[in-house]
């Protein structure tokens, strides 16, 4: 009698490359994960994730001082089902670069690549609120665009500005911001990510 392997992961992509090299540890044995743990730091590898993408592009081998017996490990974690892989809903969006083509920015102005790119904001897909804006500014959904416009608030104190992705449910791992070459007094000095 044959028994099937698992092939369903008990990670998700999210999970913490931490979590994942302990898990190695208790599985492997007395393995230290300390020098493990700063490689792929160092090569931003923060999440499962990130993990599976160097395995697909063959580049995880490529890391040294890794042990050979945790790269197998940790390859053939890689291989196997992940449930977050398949929920028909859930859409991933990988960061390469700033203001790369792969954002959920630029995939909704888009349409998912089946358009050309037109500003969320302007057609409503991704909505835009501030506190106030300045009568010369561009419209506050330039905030969104692909180039440096003037965008700014009136320069009063709490001034705020809201990319609002509802219905959406997102879960960012990057972003990147960007603002006009203006006066210093318009400068963006200080933002809370929420």
């Amino acid at each position: 009698m044959t028994t099937k392997k698992n092939k369903e992961s008990k990670y998700l992509n999210a999970t913490p490359i931490e979590k994942l090299l302990e898990d190695a540890k208790i599985e492997l044995g007395s393995l230290d994960v300390i020098e493990p743990t700063r490689i792929f730091k160092r090569n931003w590898v923060d999440t499962v994730r990130d993990l599976r993408l160097l395995h697909k592009e063959n580049e995880l081998k490529t890391l040294v001082r890794i042990n050979d017996q945790l790269l197998t490990w940790l390859s053939s974690e890689c291989e196997k089902a992940f449930a977050d892989d398949l929920s028909p809903n859930l859409q991933m969006f990988i960061y390469s670069y700033d203001f790369d083509k792969n954002g959920i920015v630029y995939n909704i102005a888009t349409s998912f690549g089946t358009k050309s790119w037109q500003n969320p904001g302007v057609n409503g897909k991704i909505a835009v609120h501030c506190s106030s804006i300045m009568h010369d500014s561009q419209p506050i959904y330039s905030i969104l665009g692909r180039s440096s416009v003037r965008c700014v608030t009136k320069p009063e104190k709490n001034s705020w500005l809201i990319i609002d992705f509802t219905p959406k449910l997102i879960r960012p791992t990057h972003y990147s911001l960007k603002h006009y070459s203006t006066w210093d007094t318009e400068a963006l000095r200080s933002w809370t990510f929420e």
